[in-house]
């Protein structure tokens, strides 16, 4: 099984800083924003939320049994 690395799924930038004892660590600096998973999850809420309303609308025009129209 592979071992995982120390960045992150996100966009970020893997930089080595200093504290005060001279030790060095890893740090990772993500950019700020919106990722992409972010923008599709929110996409596809947005598109089922627009389906659901379309067919409520066409049952409630054609057969009189929509929930808001």
């Amino acid at each position: 099984m592979a071992r995982r690395t120390v960045t992150s799924y996100r966009a970020g930038k893997v930089t080595q800083v200093e504290d005060e004892a001279g030790t060095a660590q890893v740090a990772v600096v993500e950019k700020p924003g919106m990722s992409m998973a972010d923008g599709i999850a929110i996409a596809t809420t947005l598109l089922l939320l627009a389906a659901l309303v379309m067919t409520d609308y066409y049952l409630g025009k054609r057969y009189g049994k929509g929930i808001f129209f």
